[in-house]
């Protein structure tokens, strides 16, 4: 499931390379980050997202991905070298023993299973990786609206944990205890 590419860490799947949040990618973020049809429904605070913000946004994921407190990943298409999203641990919060999953597909990619690759992917890599660092609880935060989300969280297990605001906004929260 892990492993290297000239790049240096990623997560494999069937059809996905995960890797580090690397510059070479930053302005295929930024246009996902625009894409309204992608973010608007379910991440708006981050549609429009201009240059420089990405750019702040980016640098903060490649700091904490090299500290060890992030591991939020690239998804890019083992076939088409397209960047089809992001995925992965927003933040690891080794005190808490928690780690934030999150995943943003494009649209037109989305409803193909590369959501539930990227997930079992983030899953296995806590299993084997974060677990023994004391990290026991894979947590995901989505808008009520996100019925899909909401729906993709319980099937794999999460169960609701309660709410918090941001971006003015209500969250719903999920967590699973990792076995």
């Amino acid at each position: 499931m892990a492993g290297a590419t000239k790049e240096g860490f990623a997560l494999n799947t069937p059809r996905l390379v995960m890797l580090p949040p690397e510059e070479v990618r930053d302005e295929q973020v930024l246009e996902l980050y625009n894409d309204e049809s992608t973010m608007l429904p379910w991440l708006p605070f981050l549609c429009p997202m201009k240059p420089e913000a990405m750019k702040k946004r980016r640098n903060f994921h490649r700091l904490e991905y090299q500290e060890g407190r992030s591991m939020f990943l690239d998804l890019v298409d083992r076939e088409t070298g397209e960047l089809v999203g992001t995925s992965g641990f927003r933040t690891i919060e080794y005190k808490s023993g928690e780690a934030e999953w999150g995943v943003v597909i494009r649209k037109p990619h989305q409803r193909r299973g590369l959501c539930l690759e990227a997930y079992q992917a983030s899953l296995e890599y806590l299993k084997k990786e974060l677990r023994s660092q004391g990290i026991l609880k894979l947590i995901a935060s989505t808008l009520p609206s996100n019925e899909p989300m909401i729906t993709f969280l319980l099937k794999m297990g999460l169960a609701k944990r309660g709410t918090h605001t941001f971006g003015g906004n209500e969250w719903q929260d999920y967590e699973l205890q990792v076995q």
